[in-house]
């Protein structure tokens, strides 16, 4: 190690940096904790739990009431850059924190929830980047206690780790940096969200409405000539009402089942529950591998245009489904989903994908799921039953190439967020740790 730099537990920092307790440097409080009677009484309080706590930024949208008495509410009254952090979560999750920007005496918080108000020699956003480092390398799971089904940060634990404190005017220029490429994510972040509320709607037309011979929606307010209704509502008059179980070859099948000790390193890559996401399927080199015979292999193989469907998951993603592009080496799937094969000279595979992430589709299968202890299912009659409203395949290939365009241009401002993510994640490394040096602007400021 360079001799301008020390030994800490999180890695080397600068020799003038401070590091000292995070209690020392700061107050450090657990939240008050939910008991009987506290979900009613004279002092009603809104407060934020740990599922109000994302990483960098706090949901005030779904947040609860318990009474706190007025010393309770002097005690656990948030302050504007008061730094929330996960006190019980998964391991993976415990120390995820957010700084505090709601109004002055708005909020309390709970005992799932550390408060960490800085002292006078820390700046708050340099605190939550420094957390935020923690979180990524793992550094808080260094003191974590694992319950039964949770891991807790614990107070006083949190309290006891070495913090870094580089001089405050340095830290203000840190986090200044760091501002501009939150600034950057936040701004591709409202983009990504805005183009997916329009491809909602976009969808939502092209699956009702269609695209004519012009490339132009029909409108049904217009030319109400053009629609007729259907046990879907109404659809084009051109359209089909089918279902999807009478334009596929063959029925649904099962996928293939294997104990846990099968799976590893090397064998065919499998595609499992998590694999996939709005109809797309992860990349195959992230794919867990199993162990299989030839005939196996051959059974129960994927082909470009196969759809998968989870048949059991939790009721929220029971019915969740997935195209399946050309692959470049045999790849097969698991129990809990099926496979499909569509009768392409009826249906597009993109477009019965489209059909089948759409809202209709999966309140069908909300409704169709039966549940049980920790997850729901569906059968293959409920997936042969999905209601389908079905124009000829020219217009299903219109209405696919529409979605498609569409589609890669928030893949590449999903791209541009991936990318300036890794930036800041780079940056963190090198700033948090006095790799990269921010003193010559300091000294430019101070000329």
């Amino acid at each position: 190690m360079a001799p301008e730099f020390k030994s800490t537990p999180f890695g080397p920092i600068p020799q003038h940096w401070g590091l000292s307790p995070i209690g020392s440097v700061g107050t450090v409080q657990v939240g008050r904790a939910r008991s009987p009677g506290t979900d009613k009484g004279p002092n009603m309080v809104p407060y934020l739990r740990v599922a109000n706590v994302l990483d960098g930024y706090i949901d005030y949208s779904d947040v609860n009431e318990m009474n706190f008495s007025p010393t309770e509410q002097k005690k656990y009254t948030l302050q504007k850059g008061d730094i929330l952090l996960n006190e019980g979560q998964s391991t993976e999750l415990v120390g995820r924190s957010a700084i505090y920007d709601g109004p002055e005496d708005g909020y309390c918080y709970q005992n799932s929830l550390v408060n960490f108000r800085c002292g006078s020699t820390v700046e708050p956003r340099f605190a939550r980047a420094v957390f935020k480092r923690w979180l990524d390398i793992g550094h808080f799971t260094t003191i974590v206690k694992q319950t039964t089904s949770m891991a807790h940060l614990g107070g006083e634990r949190f309290a006891r780790l070495a913090f870094p404190v580089p001089p405050l005017a340095e830290q203000r220029q840190l986090a200044v940096i760091l501002d501009t490429i939150d600034d950057a994510i936040c701004k591709t972040e409202q983009i990504i969200a805005k183009l997916k509320q329009v491809k909602q709607g976009l969808l939502r037309d092209l699956l009702t409405r269609g695209s004519d011979h012009n490339g132009e929606l029909r409108d049904p307010e217009r030319h109400s000539e053009q629609f007729k209704h259907s046990p879907m509502g109404r659809i084009p008059r051109t359209w089909q009402a089918s279902t999807l179980g009478s334009l596929l070859v063959g029925s649904p099948q099962n996928g293939v089942y294997k104990p846990g000790t099968e799976y590893g390193v090397s064998g065919s890559p499998i595609v499992r529950i998590d694999a996939f996401y709005d109809g797309v399927l992860n990349d195959v080199s992230t794919f867990k591998r199993v162990k299989l015979t030839d005939g196996e292999r051959l059974l129960y193989r994927l082909e470009e245009g196969n759809i998968l469907i989870n048949r059991v998951n939790s009721i929220d993603y029971v019915g969740k489904a997935a195209h399946v592009p050309q692959l470049d080496e045999p790849v097969v799937f698991e129990s809990n989903m099926m496979r499909l094969r569509v009768d392409r000279t009826r249906l597009d595979p993109g477009y019965a994908i489209r059909v089948l992430c759409a809202s209709p589709a999966r309140q069908f299968f909300f409704s169709r799921a039966k549940s049980a202890i920790a997850q729901a299912s569906v059968n293959q009659t409920d997936v042969r039953d999905v209601p389908i409203a079905l124009p000829d395949l020219g217009e299903q290939q219109r209405i696919v190439a529409v979605l498609g365009n569409f589609e890669s241009r928030l893949g590449a401002e999903e791209i541009v967020l991936g990318k300036i993510r890794l930036l800041k994640r780079g940056l963190m490394e090198d700033l948090l740790t006095g790799r990269v040096r921010v003193t010559r602007g300091l000294e430019q400021a101070a000329e």
